[in-house]
């Protein structure tokens, strides 16, 4: 039944973002995101990239040597999971249970594991273009530079999602079972480079295509085709995550390079754009978690990162979207 409701808004996705679904319980609908900084001490710059329901948040931060570390926030307690012989880390997405997928720096591919503390279950020799879990191995479809951006589990499996690159140097989206060692390969049909960013427990994904112009766009992928969800009015479209609730999250840029963070409301079928106040026009929003009933609404968390004005550096954040 979830997938069902799931299938339906998707082939009324199309005619929100052509911008002709706009009915009277959207405009009574009331948006709102309070912002909050990230913060690790001693960071130079710090990215936010997952978030899970526990308000685990994962991302990177940089020292002042300019060494990169993983970040895994727990509440107070920061975690840093590092990969034995390399010097950058950076931690794209958690799962529910908290397995991170995690990256290394000069290793040309990622790594998940379990963060539970300073021990990471599930690091052993590396082996190209593998993930390692406590055990099992799955390949994606070369033995290539490749990386994992999603990350979701049940008491049964776990799945991930990310890019893996050719011969050619072209990229190639894919998922893979953990448990059972297999992988499928995701293509965009016309697009140069493909890689998953996001998928549910319903079997969303959802993915970034490149097309011949070099512009960035966005899709979403059923199991059976693949359907633009570009963002109307953005000059390209960096859809980065979607929730077990439909609900979507992008970073957006205009034709002057601005960026924006686009927040879009499943139960509506709603586009809201939003910025950190203090990186107004510069604002990237990367993962969000899933929605929780409130006496008035509903809200979960997006998380991300902004530069202020004048900076190149990143300063992470978290937003709770309430919707009432």
């Amino acid at each position: 039944m979830k997938r069902d409701r799931m299938l339906a808004w998707i082939g009324l996705l199309a005619i929100t973002i052509s911008g002709l679904a706009v009915g009277s319980q959207a405009q009574k609908t009331k948006v709102t995101f309070k912002f909050k900084d990230v913060v690790v001490p001693g960071a130079v710059s710090i990215d936010a990239y997952g978030i899970n329901n526990k308000k685990v948040i994962v991302g990177d931060y940089t020292d002042a040597a300019g060494r990169e570390w993983g970040l895994y926030l727990k509440g107070a307690k920061l975690y840093k999971p590092s990969c034995p012989g390399y010097l950058d880390t950076r931690v794209y997405a958690v799962s529910a249970a908290g397995t991170a997928a995690v990256d290394c720096g000069d290793s040309g591919g990622g790594r998940a594991q379990k963060a539970h503390g300073n021990v990471q279950q599930g690091l052993c020799d590396y082996i190209p273009c593998a993930l390692l879990y406590e055990g099992p191995v799955v390949s994606p479809p070369c033995d290539c530079p490749w990386e994992i951006y999603s990350i979701i589990d049940s008491f049964t499996e776990v799945q991930v999602g990310g890019w893996a690159q050719d011969g050619q140097g072209n990229t190639h989206g894919f998922v893979g079972d953990v448990g059972a060692g297999t992988y499928q390969t995701l293509d965009v049909p016309g697009a140069l480079n493909t890689e998953v960013k996001g998928m549910n427990g319903a079997g969303m994904i959802v993915l970034q295509a490149i097309d011949s112009a070099g512009l960035q766009h966005a899709y979403l992928y059923d199991g059976k085709s693949y359907q633009n969800i570009d963002v109307p009015g953005a000059w390209q479209s960096f859809v980065h995550g979607i929730n077990n609730n439909g609900d979507m999250v992008y970073t957006v840029e205009d034709a002057n390079g601005n960026s924006f963070g686009v927040f879009f409301y499943a139960a509506l079928r709603q586009l809201y754009w939003f910025n950190q106040p203090d990186g107004r026009d510069n604002t990237r929003a990367y993962g969000l978690n899933d929605e929780v009933q409130t006496k008035t609404g509903v809200k979960l968390e997006i998380v991300g990162d902004y530069a202020v004005p004048g900076s190149n550096l990143s300063r992470a954040y978290e937003a709770t979207v309430n919707i009432k």
